[in-house]
């Protein structure tokens, strides 16, 4: 599963990382995002009507145990 939607394509917008596309149970296409060095995270999703913020104090940036929980928390937002 990828953590984070990043790639060539996408593209920046006022201080965020705007992919094209989404990810499967999570944020959509076209959803401002940032991470911070600490693992802190968050996302501005119109389409949804939703954000998150995940914020954490753990190094190093993109530790496995925190990305795999960032990834639970977003599933669990976007779910019914």
């Amino acid at each position: 599963m990828r953590a984070l939607p990043l790639g060539p394509s996408a593209t920046w917008g006022l201080a965020l990382l705007i992919p094209p596309e989404g990810l499967p149970s999570r944020r959509r296409a076209n959803t401002g995002s940032w991470a911070g060095l600490f693992n802190t995270y968050y996302w501005i999703d119109r389409d949804s009507d939703l954000y998150g913020i995940f914020g954490t104090q753990i190094l190093p940036f993109y530790d496995a145990a925190t990305i795999s929980t960032l990834a639970s928390f977003e599933q669990a937002v976007y779910s019914d």
